[in-house]
């Protein structure tokens, strides 16, 4: 995760009044990224986003798709925002 660049994507458009929503993921197995970087940038952007400046830190939902195909689907469910879809 190159948190710099994270930095300015966010603060360049954190404050659009038509923002829904940051997602920082598509589909992540593990390969190409190491697993702890969905956290990692989670954390980052929700320190960052101040939204409309009235809203605190993490005014936007962070979101992420997973179709993990059993590689490490146990590992994303252990963080406590994950709910899966049924």
């Amino acid at each position: 995760m190159n948190s710099t660049s994270v930095t300015e994507q966010v603060d360049r458009i954190k404050s659009y009044p038509k923002l829904l929503l940051w997602y920082t993921g598509d589909e992540p197995d593990g390969w190409g990224d190491p697993l702890e970087v969905t956290v990692k940038s989670s954390n980052l952007i929700k320190s960052l986003d101040g939204g409309d400046g009235k809203g605190g830190a993490g005014y936007h939902p962070v979101s992420l798709v997973l179709n993990c195909q059993d590689y490490y689907f146990r590992f994303f469910l252990s963080f406590p925002a994950a709910k899966p879809i049924k």
